[in-house]
């Protein structure tokens, strides 16, 4: 008898771990993205903890992809192929948007914006946009900085309030190569790449784009793009740009050791910075770009900025719409996190949701620019920042432009021969582009 009731205890207590691991076993919703992963976890777990109803037997984990925002599109459209191994929300910037919204790969956010439109950038929502539909958010904005030292500047006396224009920053970045004996260089060139950042920005603080509404390309034919391009030849030329490769252990040398007084930047460099130069608190400062032209504009918008979008074939996209509207719409939520970054000394992102910026979070002194506000000066390098109109084929014209580039800055072709190289190439390669 005891042996038979043993039996059964067994049996049941076999069927109860069965259906215990079988129904345990949890459901996957990743997030891919690049940058710093341990932060975008953050908002995947707190929802968890806010929401417990919505993610029971849910796991959430946000996987940082090595070979960043390409190597994310990569992936996603082999996924995609094969109908296997989709995450359920990536990042990418807003040039992306219009490669991967046509595949179908991309869930329509129009509903989930719409209601707070208002507070949201028009050209920022466009940049996302593919046939009257937005296909992807950008959760923070990237305004185009310049990051410089300000104790370089006061030693060789000069005044940043005087760079008005990119001829006053290339006076000054002489005065500093000539006062350091050719040991500090005004900023650096990326060796490889030249204009990855360079050229849109400084097209996009002359409301240009690589194309006209045409699709025709205006790189080697518009004159405020070739003088954009040129002005990146002159860095080179006249000693204001060392010409060197960027992120790596030599380039944070330059940085820590002084060689380099200013950085043509945009607001993430303030996360790098800090953590790769602590060091150097105190002799940073930030200010707006120098314009084209006396009164011009200085502000222009980085890659738009980093975008969230939603697959479509996700199981999970409306859980994935709620994590997006809670971690970016909800008031509370988006100042309780800001101030969770800000105690641990982490970086702020100015978010791109117009409804918080006035709160205090985002107007703090902050140490390491000498108690400059670096999110005030966010907001005022957002003003009137133009947006350039991405169209499928700007990474590839870019990188053409890139290429052409990189053997003007060595020295192996004439800017004016790398400028007709690389419009003709685009035309040749990409033709009209819309």
């Amino acid at each position: 008898m005891k042996l038979k009731i043993l039996n059964i205890i067994l049996f049941f207590a076999a069927i109860f771990i069965l259906f215990s691991f079988s129904g345990a076993a949890a459901e996957k919703f990743e997030l891919w993205c690049w940058g710093s992963p341990m932060y975008i976890q953050e908002w995947l777990t707190d929802f968890a903890k806010a929401h417990p109803e919505l993610t029971k037997g849910i796991i959430s984990k946000a996987i940082g992809i090595p070979q960043g925002e390409g190597g994310i599109r990569q992936r996603v459209m082999v996924s995609w192929a094969a109908k296997a191994g989709l995450p359920d929300i990536i990042q990418q910037n807003a040039p992306s948007i219009i490669q991967l919204a046509p595949t179908g790969v991309l869930e329509d956010l129009t509903d989930l914006l719409a209601p707070y439109k208002e507070n949201l950038s028009p050209e920022l929502l466009n940049a996302c946009s593919y046939k009257g539909k937005i296909y992807g958010f950008t959760w923070r904005p990237n305004p185009c900085m310049l990051f410089y030292r300000v104790d370089i500047f006061e030693k060789t006396g000069i005044s940043a309030e005087g760079m008005r224009t990119w001829e006053d920053y290339i006076a000054a970045g002489k005065k500093i190569y000539g006062a350091s004996g050719g040991k500090t260089y005004m900023t650096y060139i990326p060796l490889a790449a030249p204009g990855w950042l360079y050229v849109p920005a400084f097209l996009e603080q002359q409301h240009l784009d690589f194309f006209d509404k045409e699709g025709n390309c205006i790189i080697d034919t518009d004159p405020g793009a070739i003088t954009a391009l040129k002005l990146i030849d002159r860095f080179a030329k006249e000693k204001v740009g060392l010409v060197m490769n960027d992120w790596d252990a030599s380039w944070f040398a330059a940085i820590k050791e002084g060689k380099l007084a200013s950085l043509i930047s945009a607001n993430w460099m303030d996360e790098f910075l800090k953590q790769q130069a602590p060091e150097l608190s105190g002799k940073w400062r930030v200010m707006q770009y120098p314009a084209f032209t006396p009164g011009g504009s200085g502000n222009a918008s980085e890659a738009g900025g980093p975008t969230l979008c939603v697959i479509s074939a996700s199981k999970y996209k409306d859980l994935a719409k709620k994590i997006i509207e809670w971690q970016f719409f909800n008031k509370e939520r988006v100042v309780a996190w800001a101030e969770s970054m800000n105690s641990r000394g982490l970086t702020i992102f100015l978010p791109h949701y117009k409804g918080v910026w006035e709160e205090s979070i985002f107007h703090l002194p902050d140490p390491y620019y000498g108690g400059q506000s670096q999110k005030e000066m966010e907001l005022k390098c957002l003003e009137g920042a133009y947006t350039m109109k991405f169209t499928k084929d700007y990474w590839e014209a870019l990188n053409y432009i890139n290429v052409e580039l990189a053997k003007a800055v060595a020295g192996k072709i004439t800017i004016d021969e790398a400028i007709k190289a690389a419009g003709d190439t685009i035309r040749k390669k990409i033709g009209i582009s819309k």
